[in-house]
């Protein structure tokens, strides 16, 4: 019974979790991957369009 409040301490020393409060840290870090995911999916979503377009206009004979 006695490894159960070190074991909750371990977990929340290597999750960086402090109990309900969120370190400005934390929402640095949120908001950087939200942006990173939202500029790869644009980035993504150009490329396929261009490659796209690329093989219309080479199927069409334009090129």
């Amino acid at each position: 019974m006695n490894d159960t409040p070190t074991l909750a301490l371990r977990v929340s020393k290597t999750t960086g979790v402090q109990g309900d409060r969120v370190t400005v840290s934390e929402w640095t870090q949120v908001i950087v991957w939200i942006a990173l995911v939202l500029v790869l999916g644009v980035v993504e979503v150009f490329t396929l369009d261009f490659i796209f377009i690329m093989l219309a206009v080479g199927a069409a004979g334009m090129m």
